[in-house]
């Protein structure tokens, strides 16, 4: 699987490929450019976007709920509309499907796309995608040092896959059909960010949140080892001896995550 070499895009938020060769930072952005893979037709995402209407014909509230989450997507810029479909260059479709979380308080219905369908080559997207080493300390760690501050504090990063831009041309690998009636012909979009389903995903997002500490670590030193070392996904959990300490903790790292704009 061929790996390119990386390239930058100024004036961005953080940029990253399906599958990295390494990081470079300029300006405020980071850009990988990601693999290269065959045509994946549109066919059985379309059949499985079909299959996804029937579905909503017997479950409007379930219809309702989804529209919501992709008109979301649209809304934030993390997926746009093709006018014009270049069905030429590589690219690949994805099918998507509903996953329930009852537990959840925030998304009952998460929106997950399947990087794990075969294509007509016999392959899937995650097939191609390397699934990078893990990048931060186990839970098991996190929380034990976590119980031994004197004070602590807990935190998350909001949407964080959704925060973290591929680059560009990784996007083509990324799209999906969609439509709001049945009336309506099909439409295509791609897939701006880090999106959840895809092999590649944890590594991906766990590695920009390591890499801005790296690079504004300088300017917020206070922020480094929380963000480095106590970071489990998305999920901070961290601490101090005393008051001040902690305060001096909590605004470092949220000055730190304000130089990039999409962590918050």
């Amino acid at each position: 699987m061929a790996q390119r070499i990386p390239l930058r895009k100024k004036n961005a938020k953080n940029v990253m490929p399906l599958l990295p060769p390494e990081l470079t930072q300029e300006g405020t952005s980071y850009a990988f450019l990601g693999p290269k893979i065959r045509k994946s037709p549109r066919a059985i995402a379309t059949r499985r976007f079909y299959s996804l209407e029937r579905r909503f014909e017997r479950d409007p509230a379930l219809k309702q709920t989804y529209h919501a989450y992709i008109e979301e997507y649209l809304r934030l810029g993390h997926m746009q509309k093709l006018d014009v479909v270049d069905d030429e260059i590589p690219h690949c479709y994805l099918p998507h499907h509903p996953v329930f979380k009852e537990s959840s308080t925030t998304t009952k219905v998460r929106v997950v796309f399947d990087a794990s369908c075969k294509t007509s080559s016999g392959i899937s997207l995650n097939d191609t995608l390397l699934v990078g080493p893990v990048m931060q300390q186990d839970l098991v760690t996190i929380t034990i040092r976590f119980r031994f501050h004197v004070i602590a504090f807990v935190a998350d990063v909001e949407k964080m896959y959704r925060q973290v831009f591929h680059f560009p041309i990784d996007q083509h690998f990324l799209r999906i059909v969609f439509r709001r009636n049945p009336t309506d012909p099909l439409d295509t979009y791609e897939l701006l960010t880090i999106t959840y389903g895809t092999a590649s995903a944890p590594f991906l997002a766990t590695r920009t949140l390591q890499q801005l500490a790296k690079d504004e670590g300088d300017k917020y030193p206070e922020a480094v080892e929380a963000v480095v070392e106590d970071f489990y996904v998305d999920d901070l959990l961290s601490g101090a001896d005393n008051l001040e300490s902690t305060i001096e903790i909590i605004v470092a790292k949220l000055l730190l995550c304000s130089r990039q704009p999409v962590f918050r």
